[in-house]
């Protein structure tokens, strides 16, 4: 397992380059890269899934509140503009793996607060705010916190716009359920494509499960499984 910091560029062009080394499986989602790359082709991923990220509730004032952590949610429709669904289940707020594999996963969060006036930061109940990225599974102790984010409220700003961003790989079984979670509610801002999540498979491996390895159905075959969730 290994984790990237938005700050560090070596280690998250390095998960980049892992990613798009992906095996060939010769079928129509490859593609020349260019004319100076005749003999060069690029797959995507047969796994993944990028989807946007909504507040699951609002705040009277959209003043921020800090009753117990908020979930974020999908919008029940896909939007082709900014998302897509390959081999991953969807639900109201949760990305649930099908293939066992490596996976690397990623999200993205935009706060936007407004600190006018009694809203400052040095009246909220607090100050530091924190990004989740969990992983829920049908076992005793089954819920794990796989990533956090870390935002500090700006305490000299009348508008604190920020964006927390947190990527690692894990493997992931089966029926592993991913989601995310802030610390509060009135934290982040309800637009289209300013917060997301997403998985990318970056290898088949055994299943811990059942110590064999799943073959990933072909593409056809794939899609149409995928039509019928």
């Amino acid at each position: 397992m290994c984790c990237a910091k938005t700050s560090d560029s070596d280690q998250m062009s390095s998960l980049v380059n892992i990613l798009l080394k992906q095996r060939d499986f010769h079928d129509e989602n490859t593609f020349e890269t260019g004319p100076g790359d005749v003999n060069k082709k690029f797959l995507f991923t047969p796994v993944s899934a990028h989807k946007l990220l909504y507040p699951s509730r609002k705040t009277k004032g959209d003043s921020p509140h800090f009753n117990g952590n908020m979930h974020l949610i999908f919008h029940p429709y896909e939007n082709d503009k900014f998302e897509h669904i390959r081999g991953v289940r969807i639900n109201k707020n949760r990305m649930i793996i099908k293939w066992p594999g490596r996976y690397l996963v990623y999200s993205s969060i935009a706060y936007g607060v407004d600190l006018r006036g009694s809203k400052h930061c040095s009246h909220l109940k607090y100050q530091t705010w924190k990004h989740y990225v969990r992983r829920e599974v049908n076992e005793p102790k089954g819920n794990v916190i796989l990533m956090t984010g870390v935002t500090q409220c700006c305490e000299n700003c009348t508008y604190h716009a920020s964006t927390s961003y947190t990527a690692g790989v894990f493997l992931l079984e089966r029926g592993d359920r991913l989601y995310v979670e802030v610390s509060g509610s009135g934290l982040v801002v309800d637009e289209d494509s300013a917060s997301f999540m997403g998985v990318a498979m970056l290898g088949n491996t055994p299943s811990r499960k059942t110590n064999k390895t799943i073959t990933q159905a072909p593409l056809r075959k794939r899609r149409t499984l995928e039509a019928r969730v």
